[in-house]
Parts: C-alpha cells; structure tokens; sequence
C-alpha cells in the first residue's frame, strides 16, 4: 500500500477513535482491535501501529482522569450507611 493511502488508513481510524478526544473503555477495546487488524492486514507498520495504540492509551486514561474528577452520588451513598432517626 502507498504511503499515501496508509496515511488516510490511519487518518480514517484517528477521526473515528478519537475525534472526541477521550475513550470509554469499549471504545477504546474496539479502537485497539481495528489497529491490531490494520496491523495484520499491513495497512499500518509496526511503527505505526505503536503510536496508534499509545494514542489510544492516552485518550482512554483522559476518559478516567475526567471520570475520576466529576463527583459520584452513588459512590457516596455506599461510603454512608443510613442512619435510623432517634
């Protein structure tokens, strides 16, 4: 494949995985999958596929760090047992 097309292989999967700049984990299991098969297919190098999946990685630990961040309420709930009233 020229690099011409591999460049827009690798164009198409960026705009569709991480267009929204961060990844759920099914996204990002589905985003590791299409690169593996890219990978195998030889639409994408080794080279390639690396930064791929470092791209992945990143935007999925964006996806925690903003999850972590955003307060919970049923993290609480579970934290407080309820009390009876006296």
């Amino acid at each position: 494949m020229g690099g011409e097309e591999q460049n827009l292989v690798i164009l198409d999967w960026t705009d569709k995985y991480l267009g929204v700049g961060y990844l759920r984990e099914s996204e990002y299991d589905q985003a590791l999958v299409v690169a593996e098969r890219l990978k195998h297919s030889g639409l994408v190098s080794p080279t390639e596929w690396t930064a791929m999946v470092r791209q992945a990685n990143a935007a999925m630990l964006m996806f925690i760090e903003g999850d972590a961040a955003r307060p919970s309420s049923h993290k609480r709930a579970k934290k407080s047992p309820p009390g009876r009233a006296g």
